[in-house]
């Protein structure tokens, strides 16, 4: 017995069998058969033409699967391909063709913290800034920069703030852009500016920099100044019985001692702030000026010079103002005047000057010589005097005496007068 497969076989094609099942030269069960054939071709024929082939290119991947469904996710499940949060998918139903982008995440880093992953599947640096919520100043630097076009090789954006950091130093205002959190000493020496032991800093050198911020150095030095001041000399006075009451003469000049002092100045920008004596002392001492007072008794005649009178016998002797006998051994008659000097002044002989002591020509009288001086008649008496002084109308022969008076009043006083010199035995 044929199989229904021969039997259909036998009977020809789809045309055929109709026509005899028309005619009724088919027997009824493979008549039956014949059509549920016939309706299952046509249906095939019918499928594959409404079916469409769809290309899915996901990245370097290419698939293509033919479907009926129209439906992106049905295409895709067919194609075996899942999507991820935030990928894109874009059809172009002309070609037959479905494109994935693919999502990648971005985190930023910025003021210590990391944003969690930001997906893209495109757009830049600036973008994922500000899906952050980070602002830039205008210090600031972003890596990448900020116009980069993000990829998915760029996994990371970091923001590093820096802020303005004003110096003020050494007579200049500079300002330096750093980093956040960078150490002000480090920023410092970076551009050169360095502080010693003793300089000062506004803020500490190890503060971190924040927003903007302003430093003052102050330098500071240390020098030792020495100056030195007159030390006056003391005065002292001492009796001496070489001289006449009355007159004084210098032993010893005073000389004026030195003070040493030194002196540590704090300097800040070259300005003294303050100020140590280290050291105050007599480096050179003073030498006292001695000076002699006189304390020898005046001889009587000289001691009241130009008061009373005296009588010249004629015989090589005389009698002085005050009644004594005086012999002598020579008289000298002429012009006589009178002069006065300093305090402490030395006549030529070495002596004070003083009343009683004369100028003469040493010539005509030696130095040392005891006189008695008097007018020619005796009504006008200097007194007893010693020939201690000289001067060049003495040495010339213009007078023959100049007779020493303490002051100048008295000087005028007596004038220029004619005088007797006794040279006394």
């Amino acid at each position: 017995m044929l199989s229904l497969k021969q039997q259909l076989k036998s009977l020809g094609s789809m045309r055929t069998i109709a026509a005899k099942i028309k005619h009724g030269k088919v027997p009824m069960r493979l008549t039956a058969l014949a059509l549920i054939c016939a309706i299952g071709a046509g249906s095939a024929v019918s499928a594959a033409a409404l079916s469409r082939e769809y290309q899915i290119v996901d990245g370097d991947t290419v698939v293509s699967v033919r479907m009926m469904s129209t439906d992106t996710q049905q295409i895709l499940q067919k194609a075996g391909i899942s999507l991820n949060e935030g990928d894109v998918v874009a059809r172009n139903d002309d070609q037959g063709v479905i494109s994935i982008t693919r999502a990648f995440p971005v985190t930023v880093t910025a003021d210590g913290a990391t944003s969690e992953p930001l997906l893209f599947t495109e757009g830049t640096v600036a973008d994922a800034l500000q899906r952050a919520g980070i602002e830039l100043g205008e210090n600031d630097i972003v890596t990448p920069d900020a116009d980069t076009p993000l990829t998915d090789d760029i996994d990371t954006v970091n923001v590093i703030r820096r802020h303005v950091l004003t110096v003020l130093a050494d007579g200049q205002t500079q300002t330096f852009v750093s980093a956040e959190g960078a150490r002000l000493e480090a920023i410092l020496s970076a551009h050169g500016i360095h502080l010693d032991d003793d300089d000062l800093s506004s803020l500490p050198l190890d503060t971190q920099l924040s927003e903007d911020m302003e430093l003052t150095v102050t330098r500071v030095s240390y020098d030792e100044v020495t100056t030195t001041e007159e030390v006056p000399y003391q005065t002292v006075k001492t009796q001496s019985s070489e001289l006449y009451e009355g007159q004084t003469r210098v032993q010893t000049s005073g000389v004026n001692g030195v003070r040493t002092i030194v002196t540590r100045n704090r300097v800040e920008n070259g300005q003294v702030t303050a100020s140590e004596v280290l050291s105050d002392e007599i480096t050179t001492a003073p030498v006292d000026e001695v000076i002699l007072v006189g304390t020898k008794k005046r001889p009587a005649a000289a001691a009241s010079a130009s008061a009373g009178s005296a009588q010249v016998k004629g015989d090589g002797t005389l009698i002085d103002q005050n009644g004594n006998m005086v012999a002598y051994t020579a008289v000298y008659t002429g012009t006589c005047t009178a002069y006065s000097a300093a305090e402490g002044a030395i006549t030529a002989s070495g002596r004070p000057a003083g009343v009683g002591y004369v100028a003469v020509n040493p010539n005509l009288i030696p130095y040392g010589t005891r006189l008695y001086i008097c007018s020619p008649d005796g009504s006008y008496v200097y007194g007893y005097a010693i020939a201690a002084d000289t001067g060049g109308a003495a040495l010339n022969g213009t007078i023959l005496s100049d007779l020493f008076y303490n002051t100048v009043s008295e000087c005028y006083s007596f004038g220029r007068r004619t005088m007797s010199v006794y040279v006394l035995a």
